[in-house]
């Protein structure tokens, strides 16, 4: 009885390890779904939703943990109100990309490379939210490619900063249309400096490719993956943004920029404190652009540009 009992009981346990035991299938799914995600596009009744609601949905998101927990967080718009709602559960691997999610009003999915949320809004419509791994290569550019150094997203300071200069004299020498030197980059060869009046200027900019985060920046929703043949222009602020994907350079960024003249060498853009114009002679000047890197580091991009 007491070996039978043994060998009952060691069934017992073999069979339960049998059980726990994750498939090769439900390991690959889970490593697929960990990690974070974010919102690329959204969709209420089968139509992209606009740009207004897209400028906030954007910056949805949500995150799967290795303890079977999952978080995904909503950013809206609604009357002119913003708000913020989060829907915590559990889930539980089931299969090859089938998992199950518990403690959710909405239908999750695993859908390929994306997770698909799909629920009913306010206005009683159904709405299908997708979402990417943050680290999808959507969201990369080749090395290559030339630097963004005016961001939609600050704050627009145009107001005239305080200055008692009297920078009539440079303004009249720099009046007129400045090209972009020392470059190897096809595209960014075209870049330009335009100043228009005493206060104005058009900063031109070419990149060779854009990606995934160039159309959300602009708040450009499409679906996943990007498609092969894009054309879209926005204009927000004092920026305008062309993408094709069929032009030799496929991003155009035209900005409007005040300026003002601090001193005989010293050109400040009132929208984007980040960037200055140091001027090293009548027909030469350095466009400086100081940033901080993803780990607090100051960093400067610095360009040439000569008078045409």
């Amino acid at each position: 009885m007491i070996y039978a009992f043994i060998f009952s009981l060691a069934l017992f346990v073999s069979c339960e390890k049998d059980e726990s035991k994750e498939t090769p299938e439900q390991i690959a799914t889970k490593e697929k779904l960990i990690g974070d995600w974010k919102l690329i596009s959204s969709k209420v009744d089968g139509i992209f939703i606009g740009i207004e609601d897209f400028s906030y949905l954007k910056e949805s998101f949500a995150n799967f943990s290795p303890d079977n927990t999952y978080n995904v967080t909503y950013k809206k718009i609604s009357n002119g109100s913003t708000s913020t709602s989060t829907l915590s559960g559990t889930y539980t691997v089931i299969g090859l990309n089938s998992v199950a999610f518990f403690n959710s009003i909405s239908e999750i999915k695993l859908v390929g490379e994306t997770l698909q949320i799909t629920s009913t809004n306010t206005q009683n419509k159904i709405q299908v939210d997708i979402f990417i791994k943050s680290d999808n290569d959507e969201f990369e550019l080749d090395n290559n490619d030339s630097v963004d150094v005016i961001e939609d997203e600050q704050e627009d300071n145009s107001s005239d900063p305080a200055n008692d200069y009297d920078g009539s004299e440079l303004i009249s020498k720099i009046q007129g249309n400045w090209i972009i030197t020392d470059v190897d980059n096809e595209c960014l060869k075209q870049n330009t400096i335009e100043f228009k009046t005493s206060d104005l200027l058009i900063f031109t900019q070419h990149k060779e490719t854009f990606n995934r985060a160039d159309l959300i920046r602009n708040n450009i929703n499409v679906g996943y993956p990007m498609p092969t043949q894009f054309s879209a222009s926005i204009t927000k602020s004092y920026n305008t943004v062309s993408f094709d994907t069929e032009a030799e350079c496929q991003f155009i960024k035209k900005s409007e920029l005040n300026y003002t003249v601090i001193n005989a060498q010293t050109i400040i853009i009132n929208e984007v404190s980040q960037l200055t114009i140091k001027m090293l002679n009548d027909n030469t000047l350095d466009l400086i652009y100081t940033y901080n890197d993803e780990d607090s580091n100051e960093q400067v991009i610095q360009f040439r540009f000569i008078k045409v």
